[in-house]
């Protein structure tokens, strides 16, 4: 049992109450139908792409396509799926050796264009093409005033590339802190600074109890926020100042309590029973921001450990510009992993293989396209 806790709590590292004022009608999946439109993507698989992915998760669009993007790690490849068309699209290999090397699992992916590919391997942070031709490679290694700095692309903190400022921007580690960074590098240059930003009091409190930093962005602004926090922080590169937003969803609690304990079991429980929150992100359709959380659970003595990313209610929560609550709904039952939420064109894109789900195959991709339709009115 000790062991497969364990487990668990790793592999949750990549994946203050208020009253529910919400009626039970809003908590129905035939709520979640009416006020939503849904596109339903059915990708066969072939014998060497994934319906679950674990790193470099990404989507680009390209005039009317649009495609999702991510690495394989059995393949050492990029894989990328047409939404539209509901088909494999291509396969970027990557070389392990020669002029186009690149050793090590890719953990973050941005897609600029098919000719500009940024990854982060935690090594190096490399420009390829589609075809994988390494273009440009500089060692993800940056001397700050702070110590040295590393580029970091877990599943929810995205890499991005601002043509506005021809710079590469993520999280950024550095040895020994517990603050939240990041760096931005100039690629024309090959200078870097260090932005060092707020975070929520519960990051630092829970860092060592598989807290983690959500990381996405809208034009020249990081939006980001704490797993432990419904609060969401937007820094802005331009006047460097950090606006804050309680973000705070009435259908969960809103923060996670500090716990002083080491013990697994016990860290385990505190996760079942405490909400956990992941990344903000901006939907272009419709110019409103969605965010996924999972709920706080009744801890059962006899639960599978293993199950939680399948059995713990998801909430989805719609902001309006300046991230006032529009909508939340608790997501149907077993139909969705909270593993990534990303921008499209249509709406924001969701994992819908979940293994519990009735509709689950093995040998397709399920992706949702999901965008709110039914604005209810709201004052700012």
């Amino acid at each position: 049992m000790k062991k497969a806790i364990q487990t668990a709590l790793a592999c949750l590292i990549f994946w203050g109450c208020t009253n529910n004022s919400k009626s039970a009608s809003d908590l129905s999946a035939n709520n979640f139908t009416q006020r939503f439109s849904i596109k339903n993507c059915m990708i066969p698989l072939d014998s060497l792409t994934l319906n679950i992915y674990e790193r470099g998760i990404t989507t680009f669009h390209s005039d009317s396509a649009c495609y999702f993007a991510a690495y394989n790690r059995y393949t050492h490849s990029i894989d990328w799926f047409d939404m539209a068309n509901e088909t494999i699209y291509h396969r970027t290999v990557l070389d392990k050796i020669g002029p186009n090397e690149i050793t090590e699992q890719v953990e973050g992916i941005y897609i600029h264009t098919f000719d500009t590919i940024f990854l982060n391997d935690r090594i190096y942070l490399y420009m390829i093409n589609k075809d994988g031709e390494v273009k440009h490679k500089i060692q993800n290694y940056f001397e700050t005033e702070m110590g040295p700095a590393y580029m970091v692309n877990k599943m929810t903190s995205a890499l991005q590339f601002l043509p506005s400022k021809n710079s590469l921007i993520s999280e950024a580690l550095i040895p020994g802190k517990q603050e939240v960074f990041f760096l931005e590098l100039d690629l024309m240059n090959e200078t870097h600074y260090l932005h060092q930003v707020k975070i929520s009091d519960c990051y630092t409190l829970l860092n060592g109890q598989r807290n983690f930093i959500n990381v996405s962005f809208k034009g020249d602004s990081i939006i980001y926020n704490s797993s432990c926090s419904s609060e969401i922080f937007v820094y802005d590169f331009g006047n460097k100042q950090t606006s804050i937003f309680d973000g705070e969803s009435s259908l969960s609690r809103n923060s996670i309590p500090h716990i002083n304990t080491d013990n697994p079991e016990a860290l385990w429980r505190h996760i079942i029973e405490n909400p956990r929150f992941f990344g903000v992100i901006h939907s272009p359709a419709d110019d409103l921001y969605y965010r996924l959380h999972w709920k706080e659970a009744v801890f059962q003595s006899d639960q599978d450990p293993n199950t939680i990313a399948y059995d713990k209610p998801v909430v989805l929560s719609v902001f309006s510009e300046d991230f006032q609550v529009l909508f939340e709904t608790i997501l149907p039952g077993h139909q969705y992993l909270v593993d990534f939420l990303l921008p499209a064109p249509q709406g924001v894109v969701v994992n819908a293989n979940n293994p519990e789900n009735s509709t689950y195959d093995i040998n397709k991709n399920q992706l949702h396209i999901l965008k709110f339709e039914n604005l209810p009115p709201y004052k700012k």
